[in-house]
């Protein structure tokens, strides 16, 4: 049984420390998103398709960032289970 709670606790802290990872490196891209729309949209000489395919790359990186915070959620949900579950 104490395996069980030291396996939990060992489990939440690396969750924990994951989430903040995911959280830092999402506000980075925020920022990085800011900026980039702050140095590309006042210039005119800039072509809109070059606008839409930087937005587009954008998008992109936020979808697979939503992606992996999924799928971390998701792993965790599964070890989390399997410590749980494991007699």
């Amino acid at each position: 049984m104490e395996t069980k709670i030291i396996a939990k606790q060992i489990l939440d802290f690396q969750k924990q420390l994951i989430n903040n990872a995911y959280l830092t490196t999402t506000a980075v891209q925020e920022h990085g998103e800011k900026l980039t729309h702050l140095i590309i949209d006042p210039i005119p000489q800039i072509p809109e398709q070059t606008k839409g395919l930087v937005n587009a790359w954008l998008a992109n990186v936020k979808q697979g960032q939503e992606k992996v915070k999924k799928l971390q959620d998701e792993t965790f949900a599964r070890l989390e289970r399997f410590i749980l579950e494991t007699p």
